[in-house]
């Protein structure tokens, strides 16, 4: 297995992260770091680790995914690769059996839930993934080499993950559910605000106009149904 952290000027929540995978004490996980050139001693940070780090690199880069795909080149073939953000936490991995065994049988894709703050986020992968991306990359394993590189779209800013998971759903890849929470994220993340044109966009290249449209007026539903909601709490303090 191999967790992958992208940061930029992060010491902090890079501290945090790294924390709970390196608690994990597991000799068959490999926690690699891409650094995107920080001012905030986050290369000191690195350096102190040592050999308890697969690999880090720290260089400027395009941005977020750009520093994902980059990511990916180093980690071992036919690895299963989760994306830990910054602040994040593991709490969770599959055992090595149930890795071995998911490799043998030809499982390309791992997932567990997520707890986002106090909310816990249900995993799944099915079609519903055509209007909203029900699969969170903290809970999420999927093994190299089934995509060809880059796996993200780096024209998109927010929800080339989201993409990514679509197309594997499209391909009929075989995916494994972990019944169990896999990691913590930080809420009120990139993806927590409403982007309709980039989720029009993602919907659209792989589904067509029509679910497009329906994604749109699910997510700018949702948006409304949540900003109204927060309204008549702060009228009911």
């Amino acid at each position: 297995m191999t967790i992958v952290t992208v940061v930029y000027n992060g010491r902090v929540p890079l501290a945090e992260s790294a924390a709970s995978v390196l608690a994990l004490g597991r000799s068959d996980v490999e926690y690699i770091v891409v650094d995107g050139g920080s001012k905030d001693q986050t290369v000191e940070l690195l350096e102190s680790w040592g050999d308890q780090l697969g690999y880090w690199v720290s260089e400027p880069d395009r941005g977020i995914y750009n520093a994902m795909n980059k990511a990916i080149q180093f980690a071992a073939a036919g690895s299963y690769i989760l994306f830990l953000g910054a602040g994040d936490k593991i709490l969770r991995l599959p055992d090595p059996t149930t890795i071995s065994a998911a490799r043998d049988s030809g499982v390309q894709v791992l997932f567990g839930d997520v707890l986002i703050g106090e909310w816990l986020f249900r995993s799944s992968f099915n079609p519903k993934l055509r209007y909203r991306n029900t699969l969170h990359h903290q809970g999420l394993l999927i093994r190299r080499g089934d995509l060809t590189e880059p796996w993200f779209d780096e024209s998109l800013k927010v929800f080339a993950d989201w993409d990514v998971n679509l197309g594997l759903f499209q391909r009929g890849v075989r995916a494994q559910r972990l019944d169990y929470t896999v990691a913590y994220a930080e809420p009120d993340g990139v993806s927590a605000k409403l982007h309709l044109s980039e989720i029009a966009r993602v919907i659209r290249k792989r589904c067509g106009l029509l679910s497009a449209l329906a994604a749109v007026v699910y997510h700018g539903g949702l948006h409304l149904i949540r900003h109204h909601a927060g309204i008549l709490r702060s009228f009911r303090r």
